[in-house]
């Protein structure tokens, strides 16, 4: 494994960065840093920017490594067990139909259908309809009244041939506003029905994330609980027997990570920005977690 952050570099499957930091050798607060290496890991040694060039060359990054590759994180403990059961090649079993739901799912386009200039067109159409023919009849009983009274007619007759045709194009119009508008309205109404199949799978998608994690979660978790013994916790001492019994969730969530990475099979480097006194270097967290690490 190779190191980069601005001018600093190091290499070996133990990075211990932490010295660098305090000296101010690293333009960056340790959070950022630690959060831009696991983006470096999991980019496959692309710079990722925090003031100054950061990369990191080192074995690709396998299933559930994004997971775990930066502790501590705010993944739930079920997720960090998950990742570690995925990095061992295990599946759930509803694997399967979990990734045609999200197929399915991505396959459906997000409908937008806006019936409001549709109506305005239709409206205005019909409103010029009715314009033009209240015109047409008015002009009509003009051109009555003047035969009546044998008065020229001409400019009368012309007026209303006119607004005749335009009363025929505006019928035209009118006619073809509302096919679009029962055009829209269709469209609409198919909109509608994807929207409500895809809230449907949103929610079956949800829930079979949710018991796939459980599931691969539940297989790792006496292994996890094992692991426990050779971790040590913030004052840098493994809990004791009882206190490892417990729930995962109950116990300090960065402990929990360092066991499920000692139990997950990851090639890829792990960032640690943790306290100092958990590992003496970076070397011993490398011997207990039995990964690379890059400890901050």
């Amino acid at each position: 494994m190779e190191v980069r952050v601005g001018s600093v570099e190091a290499s070996g499957r133990a990075v211990d960065l932490s010295a660098a930091v305090e000296r101010g050798e690293v333009p960056t607060d340790r959070a950022t840093l630690a959060e831009a290496l696991a983006s470096a890991v999991e980019a496959g040694a692309d710079p990722a920017c925090v003031g100054v060039p950061v990369a990191v060359s080192a074995s690709d990054s396998g299933p559930g490594h994004a997971a775990l590759g930066l502790v501590p994180d705010g993944r739930t403990v079920r997720g960090r067990l998950a990742a570690a059961a995925r990095s061992r090649g295990k599946t759930a079993s509803v694997a399967e139909e979990l990734a045609a739901r999200r197929e399915e799912l991505a396959s459906l386009p997000e409908p937008s259908v806006d019936l409001q200039e549709a109506r305005e067109r239709a409206a205005d159409a019909r409103g010029e309809e009715e314009r033009l023919r209240e015109r047409v009849a008015s002009l009509r009983g003009e051109v009555n009244a003047r035969r009546d009274l044998d008065a020229a007619t001409d400019d009368a007759e012309a007026a209303l041939r006119e607004a005749a045709t335009a009363l025929s194009e505006a019928e035209t119009a009118r006619i073809a506003a509302e096919q679009a508008l029962e055009r829209a309205r269709r469209r609409a109404r198919e909109a509608r029905d994807t929207r409500e199949r895809r809230l449907e799978l949103a929610d079956a998608v949800g829930n079979l994330a949710r018991a796939a994690r459980r599931e691969l979660a539940d297989a790792v978790r006496p292994a996890v609980h094992e692991a426990l013994a050779a971790v040590p916790g913030p004052d840098g001492s493994v809990p004791p027997t009882g206190h490892r019994d417990r729930d995962l969730s109950a116990m300090d969530p960065p402990t929990v990570s360092l066991a499920a990475i000692r139990v997950a099979d990851l090639d890829a480097p792990v960032v640690l920005a943790l306290e100092r006194r958990r590992f003496a270097d970076a070397a011993a967290a490398a011997r207990t977690l039995g990964v690379p690490v890059i400890r901050l």
